[in-house]
């Protein structure tokens, strides 16, 4: 049997390929795995008009510096590909692509473990699975209960809104996919209704600089990570930020989009019912978030870019009942 490699890491990915740099530098034998190209999941699971919400001088990798001529700008999922292809080729990363990881079992015995691919078994003494933790849908259980013949689709399906059939477009979920959907398809004339959740937004710009160059400067990126986890493992969710510019609801209802409350099924075939009474608490809610947000980490909040909800008289775009329920 060849002589197992000191580690395999599964996933040619931002974390991947960084763990892999890590290794090489080391001196530490190993191969990273990857189940199609390098970045695949960015290059399959985003949508046309998709930015990073990170700006370029942050979206960089270990070894590396941004040092173009926008450092405030923000990279298309294709150019972020790109960079991580040219980072595997100018490091010499060992990267094998079209080759994914079926099984993966330890063996005791001989304090290896032992990864089985269509190409054939890898042995390792040490594992890194750095295949992601946002690649896989996840659906509530109330999506089984909708009407087979009203298309449901993901955000890794997602491209464009010319892509959708005619009609209006309900989008569940408020946060980064949500919020950016909602505004692609306003943006294209399609009439939207956005199911909020409970999730906080941030400004994109801040006393002239992106809101990412004061989170940095200010120490929250060297929070450690057992300092921000809650006591059931669970991580937080990232507030509504935008890629190149703020989103936020009121932007949002600003451009048409009906924001509704929570998503609670389908009357009749076609008729959305939600909590109402929970839009403007979590409107509220997300607004709260944002001032908090700059207050703690910056100091004040008198930059912020996002706008007070409107009057109730001038919300017109929020659903607020009557005879008549949202139609898809």
């Amino acid at each position: 049997m060849d002589r197992p490699f000191d580690a395999a890491v599964i996933g040619a990915g931002w974390a991947g390929l960084g763990v892999s740099y890590v290794m090489t530098k080391a001196g530490l034998s190993h191969r990273v795995l990857e189940r199609g190209r390098i970045g695949e999941t960015w290059l399959t699971q985003r949508w046309d008009s998709f930015h990073l919400n990170t700006p370029k001088f942050q979206t960089v990798m270990p070894g590396d510096r941004y040092e173009g001529p926008d450092p405030e700008g923000f990279y298309t999922h294709d150019e972020f590909v790109a960079l991580l292809e040219d980072y595997a080729k100018r490091c010499c990363l060992p990267v094998v692509t079209n080759t994914p990881v079926t099984v993966l079992t330890r063996d005791g015995k001989a304090g290896v473990y032992r990864l089985f691919t269509p190409v054939g078994e890898l042995t390792a003494r040490a594992v890194v699975i750095a295949s992601g933790s946002l690649n896989c849908a996840r659906r509530p259980e109330l999506a089984r209960a909708l009407p087979r013949a009203l298309l449901q689709i993901d955000p890794s399906v997602y491209r464009n809104p010319q892509a959708l059939p005619v009609g209006s477009v309900l989008v569940v979920g408020s946060a980064q996919s949500g919020g950016q959907i909602a505004e692609d398809l306003a943006m294209a004339g399609r009439v939207v209704f956005l199911s909020t959740g409970r999730t906080g937004r941030k400004p994109r710009r801040y006393r002239g600089r992106d809101v990412s160059f004061w989170e940095q400067k200010s120490g929250l990126f060297d929070i450690p990570r057992k300092d921000f986890v809650g006591p059931d493992g669970r991580i937080a969710g990232r507030p509504l930020l935008g890629a190149l510019h703020t989103i936020s609801l009121q932007s949002l209802s600003a451009q048409g989009v009906a924001l509704l409350g929570r998503f609670t099924g389908i009357a009749y075939g076609d008729q959305v019912t939600a909590d109402l009474d929970d839009v403007l608490r979590r409107s509220r809610h997300a607004q709260a978030h944002a001032r908090g947000r700059v207050e703690e980490n910056y100091g004040t909040n008198r930059a912020l870019n996002g706008r007070a909800l409107r009057s109730r008289s001038q919300r017109k775009p929020f659903w607020r009942g009557g005879s008549e329920r949202p139609r898809l």
